[in-house]
């Protein structure tokens, strides 16, 4: 059980580390949407993680028990949810990020080394200093579609409002609060986390939908790489190198994009950034000189000189 616990975790936490490492890592500008759904990707990796540690785990005969990975996952998974309400903004999603790492930190720390009654207080405050964050956080987003955003802070408020009632009453009225047949026992606990999860859930899936249609449109439409000056480039480089680097670039074309198109001086591909794509394999595998690749023009924003390399 142990085995299985720590690599849950190990397995999580590894796709936090890369999927909101890449997202505050890069430094062109992304889709407000597309950053969203990755760092709520990870959100829901570590509820998953969590979950299923509380279900390995056996809880004690009051109530109250404490797992360190399960309860570490838990406090995460809020605080993910809390950086990615955040990154409207660089600084606001640094601070989140420092925040869910010293909760993190904090709740781990106390289920090792503290009794299960405290850690478990311990556990809910920072549940609650979270997800009010969260819920903050999205009522000032100004990015993302506005109905999901208040449906997840609503869903943060009641469960921020849950866990703060949870986390008092066992701090003054001891652990019978936590027994099965009490009202903020694991019955109610269950409850209260299933409806904050549905809430998250449905906001997240009307986010992703319009986001793959908007994605699937932008694969389907053409954009055309061309030679420019047909002319002007046969007399300066000759008819056969001309023609072999038409020949060339509609193959590299074909081999990227399969539903790419031969055009009489170019070709047309259904990929974003197309000089991007193309530029490794024929400057590297075709052995194009970086003057040669300049002649190719897009009927898009980009411009050869934005290819790395140039």
């Amino acid at each position: 059980m142990l085995l299985l616990s720590l690599g849950i975790i190990v397995i999580t936490a590894g796709a936090v580390v890369v999927i909101v490492g890449a997202s505050l890592a890069q430094r062109q500008p992304q889709d407000a949407r597309s950053t969203f759904l990755r760092v709520a990707a990870s959100s829901g990796a570590m509820a998953l993680g969590a979950s299923a540690m509380y279900v390995i785990a056996t809880p004690m005969l009051d109530g109250i028990f404490s797992n360190t990975a399960a309860d570490t996952a838990l406090v995460l998974s809020a605080g993910l949810m809390c950086v990615t309400m955040a990154t409207e903004k660089e600084r606001c999603a640094r601070a989140a990020t420092v925040l869910t790492t010293v909760a993190g930190v904090t709740v781990a720390v106390s289920s090792e080394l503290s009794s299960a009654e405290v850690a478990r207080a311990i556990l809910l405050y920072a549940l609650t200093v979270l997800c009010g964050s969260c819920a903050v956080l999205a009522l000032r987003n100004r990015v993302l579609p506005r109905r999901p955003v208040q449906l997840i802070a609503g869903g943060m408020i009641f469960y921020a409002l849950h866990c703060g009632a949870r986390a008092v009453a066992l701090t003054f009225f001891g652990p019978a609060t936590a027994a099965p047949s009490s009202p903020l026992g694991f019955t109610a606990s269950l409850l209260a986390a299933v409806v904050t999860n549905t809430a998250v859930t449905i906001a997240i899936v009307l986010i992703l939908v319009p986001a793959a249609r908007a994605s699937r449109r932008k694969s389907q439409t053409f954009c055309t790489i061309t030679i420019s000056d047909w002319d002007l480039v046969s007399k300066a480089y000759g008819s056969v190198r001309a023609r072999q680097l038409l020949s060339e670039l509609q193959s590299v074309a074909r081999d990227h994009n399969p539903f790419s198109v031969d055009l009489r001086l170019g070709v047309a591909m259904t990929v974003a950034r197309p000089l991007t794509v193309l530029a490794p394999p024929l400057l590297y595998e075709c052995g194009w000189r970086p003057d040669e690749f300049a002649l190719l023009v897009a009927d898009d924003e980009q411009t050869p000189s934005d290819v790395p390399g140039q």
